[in-house]
């Protein structure tokens, strides 16, 4: 692996796994970009394709974080147990391993065995009340008898309809998806970005993240829904050309050839992000 290649393997912190486009929540959720979009594909992640791509990923020595994020399948328990053991067993992977879910088909049982076989941490974004109340009781199960630090397994409530979003330790509130708009920011390319401080914000994706599609396209973040920027596919492209290929965006987003049209006016994030100008946010 060239040097390019290695620089970029070593600043990512983030490999996020979509492991399957489908979701339950279509019916009340309607503008969220997985339902707008599960027409354009419909794929579960070819895990053979994928163990072998994370074979280079660890022939690299790259030591990002391995996020599954998970919307709903019915086969969600046993295909996510056997990526996290052969993970673990079989690759010999050490790299933190995360799990993000809505919480449909996963109960107490799972995530003991999940935690018990190698996850490092889950974080669960229940839509209804009655979901998140439920994992508030399995949550609070889970931690104690696994000893679990409370930051290992967090809950949280985000109304598909309205609302806020909650979490079971902090109760925290902050704006949910109410009024869900991540998909518009898509057509919204004419004009200045507005609300943006270069001096409290910068976006860490461009550098330490990449999002691998459940159709095995690998993009630069987990905003990026429709895809129209892409490093290459798991499936024919190897780990090196991916690299090179995100090396090439990121020197076009740091010489301000890039952002604001496609990161700033295309994110939910965008008022972090400055043309040319990623600065550390004030803490």
């Amino acid at each position: 692996m060239n040097n390019e290649a290695i620089e970029v393997s070593n600043g990512l912190k983030d490999i996020k796994i979509e492991m399957v486009r489908r979701c339950p929540m279509s019916a009340v959720h309607l503008k969220c970009p997985i339902n707008v979009l599960k027409k354009e594909y419909d794929d579960s992640i070819n895990v053979k394709a994928l163990f072998e791509f994370l074979k280079q990923v660890k022939e690299a020595e790259c030591k990002a974080d391995l996020k599954l994020f998970l919307y709903s399948e019915a086969s969600a328990d046993c295909k996510l147990s056997y990526i996290i053991h052969y993970i673990r067993e079989h690759l010999g992977m050490t790299n933190r391993i995360r799990f993000e879910t809505n919480g449909w088909g996963v109960d107490e049982k799972t995530l003991k065995m999940l935690f018990k076989i190698g996850l490092t941490k889950t974080i669960i974004v229940c839509y209804d009340k009655d979901t998140y109340k439920r994992f508030g009781d399995i949550q609070k199960i889970v931690r104690k008898d696994l000893d679990l630090e409370e930051s290992r397994l967090r809950v949280r409530y985000t109304p598909a309809e309205g609302g806020i979003t909650c979490d079971t330790d902090s109760n925290k509130e902050c704006p949910g998806y109410a009024h869900d708009t991540r998909l518009s920011y898509y057509d919204n390319l004419e004009g200045k970005v507005v609300g943006i401080d270069p001096n409290k914000f910068f976006c860490p994706r461009p550098k330490g993240m990449i999002c691998i599609q459940s159709n095995g396209n690998v993009v630069n973040c987990d905003r990026e829904w429709k895809g129209k920027i892409k490093f290459g596919n798991i499936y024919e492209d190897s780990f090196e050309t991916i690299l090179l290929n995100k090396k090439k965006f990121i020197d076009m987003i740091f010489n301000g050839k890039l952002a604001p049209d496609i990161c700033a006016k295309r994110c939910p994030d965008g008022t972090r992000v400055v043309m040319g100008q990623f600065t550390r946010r004030e803490r």
